[in-house]
């Protein structure tokens, strides 16, 4: 039967917003702020470098084999302003998008990568247990999942973790001791969510426990995975205390290869890349409409 999700459920909002589960999420989201406003001003220069000179060296010559050609363009209509508009527009863009994902600080962007690649990592195990099921990412999809997911010691590491996001910690702990401890990987799971749930709870556990726990996985990508997942909760700690987290965060980046880097890249590029073309058309709007009523 499955577990129903109308339990009594915790406000988040009585949770210490620096002991949430997403506290190291919104760390990075914050971390990021300055540097996209150091992208955009990039862009600006890009924007106005590529628009202004080589596309007005591009429209003269064309302009020049036209004219060669016998063929007239009418003065009224101001195709190469328009053409250097666009190309402001897409080099904004596309120069600051780079920028917003290249251009950080090497602490900084080892943590962000480090976090990025643990995050993948659980969304190929959430599709590997549950198939076409989508990776739940708003509550209503949450509780969705949790009233029609039964709980099975096999899934009860994913029904901890949605619990523990809706706030209702007492369904979160619950699900936890429903996991299954047949291997060395199942007992850090189980570990590894008691530890999260006191740690939101507002209990400093050592990490000790966790560290042997990851220690004793012989398979050298899982224990990669549970080594990582170490260091991010050792982030959290030092997030929820005030200090540098970031270090601990990005610390074992080195053994992590290309793969973050691309995530990084496909995962920032994109959505920056949209942001910042939406925000210089409407400029480029903008202007114009001043240009035509001026």
């Amino acid at each position: 039967m499955a577990g129903q999700s109308t339990d009594a459920v915790t406000d988040p909002g009585t949770m210490p917003p620096e002991r949430g589960l997403q506290a190291l999420a919104d760390a990075i989201s914050c971390g990021c702020r300055p540097y996209r406003l150091r992208a955009y001003a990039l862009g600006i220069v890009a924007g106005i470098l590529v628009g202004g000179i080589p596309t007005a060296i591009a429209t003269t010559v064309v302009i020049l084999a036209l004219s060669l050609a016998g063929l007239a363009i009418d003065p009224a209509v101001p195709w190469d302003e328009v053409i250097w508009s666009v190309a402001f527009a897409v080099a904004f863009a596309a120069v600051g998008a780079w920028a917003v994902v290249r251009w950080l600080p090497h602490d900084f962007k080892a943590a962000t990568e480090t976090y990025l690649w643990l995050a993948s990592r659980a969304e190929e195990h959430w599709r590997d247990q549950f198939g076409g099921t989508p990776v739940t990412r708003t509550s209503a999809a949450m509780r969705g999942f949790l009233d029609s997911t039964p709980a099975t010691p096999e899934a009860a590491y994913q029904r901890s973790g949605l619990y523990l996001a809706l706030g209702d910690m007492e369904a979160a702990r619950r699900q936890s001791e429903l996991m299954a401890v047949d291997t060395a990987v199942e007992l850090f799971q189980r570990d590894a969510m008691d530890w999260l749930l006191d740690f939101v709870a507002g209990e400093d556990h050592p990490l000790d426990r966790l560290r042997a726990a990851a220690a004793a996985i012989d398979d050298p990508a899982d224990r990669l995975e549970s080594d990582v997942e170490v260091a991010l909760s050792e982030a959290r700690v030092a997030l929820a205390r005030g200090v540098d987290w970031m270090t601990p965060a990005g610390a074992l980046r080195h053994r992590l290869g290309d793969e973050p880097s691309r995530l990084i890249w496909r995962l920032g590029w994109g959505p920056a890349f949209r942001t910042m073309l939406s925000a210089a058309t409407i400029g480029v709007v903008l202007f114009w409409i001043v240009r035509s009523i001026s």
